[in-house]
C-alpha cells in the first residue's frame, strides 16, 4: 500500500560550530575546553523549516545524521514524527540503542516536532496540550576550580536570587574543600527560598566514596546532589539513596530510554533529570516525563531551555529547566546560536506565541 505523504521531507542539513571557552571548565574527571554545536534543518515540501542544535561534545553527530537519519527520511512524511521517529530508532538497533546515535536522533526528532507545530499555525507547547506560557529557571551559577573562583559563583548566585532564582547549581570542584567553600559562602549569601543543586558529573565510582564528601553537605541548602555515579550504575544510586537523606538527582546526557525504568525500580533517585537533546528528542522525552509522574517523580530539565521550556509548559510533572546567565556567562553561549525563542527573566522562561519552537537558526 502506498504511503499517503502529506508534506515530506525534501532536505536534512546539518552544519557544526565550535566556540572556544574563556577559561576551561572541569566537569567530573574532564575538562571542556570550547563547546562545539551540531545545528539541524529540516526543509519539507511545502517549505517549512524545523530547526534543533545541541553540544556534540566532540562526537560526529553530522555524521550520524547525514550517514543514517537523511536518506531514510527524505521523502517521507514530516507531520507524522512519531513514526518518524520509530523508523530511526528501529533501523539503528544494530548500531546505537544508547550513546552517539540517540543524540543525532534527538536533533532530527526535535526539528521535526518544530514544523509539526509550524504547520498547525501553534507553539509546540500549545500543541503538546499546554496552558502555562511560564516556567521556572535553574541557573547555573559556575564551576569552581579554587577558591578564588569562589566569589565570582557567589555573586552571580546573589544576583539570580535578586531577580527570582529559587534554584542555583554548581559544579563539585575537583577538591573537595573548595566545594565545601562554595556551599558555606552559598549558604550565607543566598536567601532562605533559593537552593542549591551539586552538579558531581558522575564523579565516584561507589556510594562509599560519594558519602565520605557529602555527608559534609549536610548543613547547607542543597536541592539535590546531581549525576554523583553514571546512570547505569544502578546499585551505586540504590545504596547512596538508602544511606544519604541528600535528594538525588540523575539524567544529564542519558541516551538510554530505558536507564530511568531500572533506577525508579531500585528506588535510586529523587529527581528525574531529562535531557531532550540526549534521550531521542522530543518523541521518548514525552514518554519518560509521563514515566516519571507515574513514579511520583519531578523532572528537571538539562539544558536546551528553548526546547525544554516546552515541554516544561506541556508537562506538569515539570518542574525547571536549566539555563544560563545569557548577560556575560560563557559557560554554554548556545543562545547566541539562536534568533527568537523564549524570554528569560525573573526566574522564568515566558514562551512567545508564536508558530513552532518559536526560534530560528541563521544557516
Amino acid at each position: 500500500m502506498t504511503e499517503t505523504t502529506q508534506d515530506p521531507i525534501s532536505s536534512i542539513t546539518v552544519t557544526t560550530r565550535t566556540v572556544p571557552l574563556p577559561r576551561p571548565l572541569q566537569l567530573g574527571s574532564f575538562v571542556v575546553t570550547e563547546r562545539t554545536y551540531a545545528l539541524v534543518h529540516v526543509t519539507t515540501r511545502d517549505g517549512f523549516v524545523g530547526c534543533a542544535y545541541a553540544q556534540t561534545r566532540g562526537a560526529p553527530i553530522a555524521a550520524v545524521i547525514e550517514t543514517l537519519f537523511a536518506p531514510l527520511l527524505t521523502g517521507k512524511d514530516s507531520l507524522d514524527v512519531e513514526a518518524r521517529w520509530r523508523e530511526c530508532f528501529r533501523s539503528t538497533l544494530g548500531v546505537g540503542r544508547t550513546g552517539l546515535v540517540p543524540r543525532a536522533l534527538s536533533l532530527v526528532d526535535i526539528a521535526l516536532w518544530d514544523v509539526r507545530a509550524q504547520r498547525a499555525a501553534r507553539p509546540l507547547f500549545r500543541l503538546l496540550g499546554g496552558e502555562k506560557d511560564r516556567v521556572p529557571l535553574m541557573l547555573v551559577a559556575g564551576y569552581p576550580h579554587a577558591r578564588e573562583d569562589v566569589d565570582e559563583i557567589v555573586e552571580t548566585a546573589v544576583r539570580a536570587a535578586d531577580k527570582g532564582y529559587s534554584l542555583v547549581k554548581i559544579a563539585r570542584a575537583q577538591d573537595a574543600s573548595v566545594t565545601r567553600h562554595a556551599l558555606s559562602e552559598l549558604a550565607i549569601s543566598l536567601p532562605d527560598s533559593t537552593r542549591v543543586v551539586v552538579d558531581a558529573s558522575w564523579f565516584w565510582e561507589n556510594a562509599d566514596q560519594a558519602l565520605a564528601e557529602i555527608s559534609n553537605w549536610r548543613e547547607f541548602p542543597i536541592a539535590w546532589v546531581e549525576d554523583p555515579f553514571p546512570p547505569e550504575n544502578v546499585r551505586a544510586y540504590q545504596e547512596l539513596h538508602k544511606r544519604s537523606d541528600l535528594p538525588i538527582g540523575v539524567g544529564d546526557e542519558v541516551t538510554d530510554i530505558h536507564a530511568f525504568d531500572h533506577l525508579a525500580a531500585a528506588d535510586g533517585l529523587d529527581i528525574l533529570r531529562l535531557d531532550v537533546a540526549t534521550i531521542g528528542g522530543i518523541t521518548p522525552a514525552l514518554g519518560v516525563a509521563r514515566s516519571a509522574t507515574s513514579w511520583g517523580l519531578p523532572v528537571s530539565m538539562h539544558i536546551s531551555p528553548e526546547v525544554s521550556a516546552h515541554l516544561a509548559a506541556a508537562l506538569p510533572g515539570v518542574t525547571n529547566i536549566e539555563t544560563f546567565d545569557r548577560s556575560g556567562n560563557r559557560y554554554d553561549p548556545s543562545h547566541e546560536l539562536c534568533t527568537g525563542g523564549p524570554e528569560f527573566g525573573n526566574g522564568t522562561a515566558k514562551l512567545r506565541d508564536v508558530p513552532g519552537l518559536g526560534f530560528t537558526i541563521p544557516r
